[in-house]
C-alpha cells in the first residue's frame, strides 16, 4: 500500500493527526493502522479522496439462562476533524430479536441517528441475499457524521430462539460489500467488514 501526503507514517509527513498511519508488523508483515488506534487500513485513495478500514463487528450474544454469554461493543469512533462516514456505507443489523442504533455528530450537532430493527421466527426469516427486516436490517447512515456510537440490544434476550440464532450483530459495511445469508442468524463468522471514509483537508470554500 502506497502511503503518500496528506498520510504518512514519520513525524512532520503528514497533513495532521488524524492522517496520521502506524506501522506496525505482524508474523513479519507490516501493517498500516489507522491513527495510533487499532484500526486496519485496507486501502488509501488520493484521488477520490476515501480511506477503507476494516470496522469492528459488533455482537451481543446470550445463553439459555437468559444471560449475556458474550459481548463485544459496535464500532465507536471519536471526533475527527478531517474525515467525515461516507454515506456509502449502510448501518447493518442482523437478528431476529436485534435493535440497534447509530447515533452521530455532525459540526455542532450531536444525536444524529438512526436505528435498525429485525423481528422474525424461524419460518419467517427473508431468503438469502435481502436485507430487508426479516432476520436482517440495513439503512443509510447520515450524511456529514464526523464521530458516531453504535448500539445493540435486544427485547426478550433470544429466548425464545436460541437454537438458530442466539446472537444479534451489528456493523457498518461499505455498499456491495455484504450479502445477507440466513447462516449468519447461527454465527456470523466476520470479525471485521470493510467501511469507507470521505477525507479533504480544511473546511474552506473555493472562491
Amino acid at each position: 500500500m502506497d502511503i503518500t501526503f496528506p498520510f504518512g507514517s514519520g513525524k512532520g509527513c503528514y497533513y495532521s493527526s488524524d492522517f496520521l498511519v502506524t506501522c506496525k508488523e505482524s508474523s513479519g508483515e507490516p501493517i498500516p493502522f489507522f491513527g495510533k488506534s487499532n484500526i486496519v487500513i485496507s486501502n488509501i485513495s488520493i484521488i477520490k479522496s476515501e480511506l477503507e478500514i476494516m470496522a469492528f463487528v459488533g455482537h451481543d450474544c446470550y445463553n439459555s439462562d437468559g444471560r449475556v454469554k458474550s459481548n463485544r461493543p459496535l464500532f465507536t469512533l471519536g471526533y475527527l476533524r478531517d474525515f467525515r462516514v461516507s454515506t456509502k456505507n449502510e448501518f447493518v443489523a442482523i437478528g431476529c430479536d436485534t435493535y440497534a442504533y447509530f447515533s452521530g455528530g455532525r459540526g455542532n450537532e450531536s444525536g444524529i441517528g438512526t436505528r435498525c430493527i429485525s423481528i422474525c421466527g424461524r419460518d419467517n426469516v427473508i431468503n438469502n441475499g435481502s436485507c430487508s427486516g426479516g432476520g436482517c436490517c440495513e439503512v443509510a447512515v447520515p450524511d456529514r457524521v464526523h464521530s458516531f456510537n453504535l448500539t445493540l440490544s435486544s427485547w426478550n434476550n433470544h429466548s425464545n430462539m436460541l437454537d438458530f440464532n442466539p446472537c444479534s450483530y451489528g456493523f457498518l459495511v461499505e455498499e456491495g460489500e455484504f450479502n445477507f445469508s440466513t447462516t449468519n442468524l447461527a454465527n456470523f463468522k466476520s470479525e471485521k467488514m470493510p467501511m469507507l471514509l470521505d477525507w479533504a483537508i480544511g473546511d474552506k470554500t473555493c472562491g
